[in-house]
């Protein structure tokens, strides 16, 4: 996808945690998520999450079409203030095993 490419939350599935810390995929489309859902969903703080990630993206080998998503459009108050990246499922699997939560965990036995 094109980094100019913004999506709505309608247009694309992400994860939340259901009943009994099971995974559950939400909405429509390919899964990509912003990074407030990232630090919501792995438990961790953002300052943590965007350390990882930045790491990540700058020493793994996902070719360039797994790590963008695009973007989302952020709303404040109902007005437009600008747009958060978003990271496909490749991007979210190998942050998984960067992180140290219970969340992290869970997300590499599903996957491993």
């Amino acid at each position: 996808m094109n980094v100019n490419h913004h999506q709505a939350k309608r247009d694309r599935s992400y994860f939340e945690w259901g009943d009994k810390m099971q995974i559950v995929r939400k909405g429509n489309g390919d899964i990509a998520m912003t990074e407030t859902e990232l630090v919501d969903f792995f438990g961790v703080t953002w300052r943590k999450l965007y350390y990882r990630l930045q790491l990540l993206l700058k020493t793994s080998h996902l070719h360039p079409d797994e790590r963008d998503a695009g973007e989302e459009e952020v709303f404040v108050n109902g007005r437009p203030k600008g747009y958060a990246p978003l990271y496909l499922l490749s991007t979210i699997i190998a942050l998984s095993f960067q992180l140290d939560s219970t969340e992290a965990l869970s997300v590499q036995k599903v996957h491993l």
